[in-house]
């Protein structure tokens, strides 16, 4: 049983700490107001970097680039059912709790999707950089929170 407590103590104290990591390193990340400067951005900082080689560079730029684009079309997905919610809800007289079921799971298998794609791009992205991926980028916007999956 005290095996048990001490475990559960140290994955919280665990957890705290890479909480407090994960925001302090976010609050240093600029903003970035559209998916042209997130992808400026990006290319910059490959394109900087010495630890990399120039296929590296360039692979690692199509896999973001290539995601990005993926994840901008859902996100226009997502804001077309957004407005079609949007109307709904103004339309009192015809309101329809299923059809507002219907588009709220269609929005949830779309953040799912455009979640699912990250995860996999971070799988890609450590083929690519290989084992210092942490080490050459480690504010990687879709790192934080996803360790176990690299």
């Amino acid at each position: 049983m005290k095996i048990l407590t001490l475990l559960c103590i140290f994955t919280l104290v665990a957890c705290s700490s890479a909480k407090k990591e994960v925001a302090k390193e976010k609050a240093n990340v600029p903003s970035m107001e559209s998916r042209d400067e997130m992808i400026n951005k990006t290319r910059d900082l490959i394109e900087s970097s010495d630890k990399l080689t120039q296929k590296q560079k360039k692979d690692f730029m199509q896999l973001h680039t290539s995601v990005m684009i993926e994840v901008g079309k859902i996100n226009q997905e997502t804001r077309k059912l957004k407005m079609v919610l949007f109307k709904h809800l103004l339309e009192q007289d015809s309101y329809k709790p299923a059809k507002v079921k219907v588009i709220k799971n269609q929005l949830k298998k779309l953040n799912d999707k455009k979640f699912q794609i990250m995860i996999d791009s971070l799988k890609q992205a450590k083929e690519i950089l290989g084992v210092n991926f942490k080490e050459l980028y480690p504010s990687y916007p879709f790192y934080h929170g996803h360790a176990d999956v690299l």
